[in-house]
């Protein structure tokens, strides 16, 4: 081989390490892999009321605070279309209108409203994944999100 080709293949061995850095800093997170939880009954010290806590598979807890990528059916939560929820099954058959577990929804927090979704719209998001420990709301976030498509 001469010094051209060298370099070539270096340059090119480069280039392929930086683009499987990046990607491998984004994981998609399945909805199955979401579904793996469980809860437990806590008490609220303040209130004294029960809930149920979540208790989340490891993958799920180790993905908590990195960027990750979700697909899923766009589930708006007010009429004026801001607020939206992503979730594992259609309107239909969602946590709040059908009989699924709120597991199968994610919180989203859009970086922009310019946009409205339809209902069931099946849209891929990317953002920064996080954990709902709070015994209000959602078990999942995706924070600064933005669609990919």
């Amino acid at each position: 081989m001469t010094s051209h080709m060298y370099r070539f293949a270096y340059i090119t061995l480069f280039i392929f390490l930086i683009i499987s850095v990046k990607t491998s800093a984004q994981s998609s997170l399945t909805w199955d892999e979401l579904g793996r939880i469980s809860f437990t009954t806590a008490k609220n010290e303040t209130s004294g009321y029960s809930y149920m806590k979540p208790i989340f598979s490891d993958k799920v807890e180790d993905l908590d605070g990195k960027t990750i990528r979700i697909t899923g059916y766009m589930i708006p939560l007010d009429t004026d279309g801001f607020e939206y929820v992503i979730s594992a099954y259609p309107n239909s058959a969602c946590f709040s209108c059908g009989g699924a577990g709120k597991e199968s929804v994610v919180e989203l927090e859009l970086q922009s409203y310019e946009r409205r979704y339809e209902v069931d719209e099946i849209v891929t998001f990317e953002g920064t994944y996080e954990l709902n420990l709070d015994e209000f709301g959602l078990c999942y976030r995706l924070l600064e999100d933005k669609p990919l498509q």
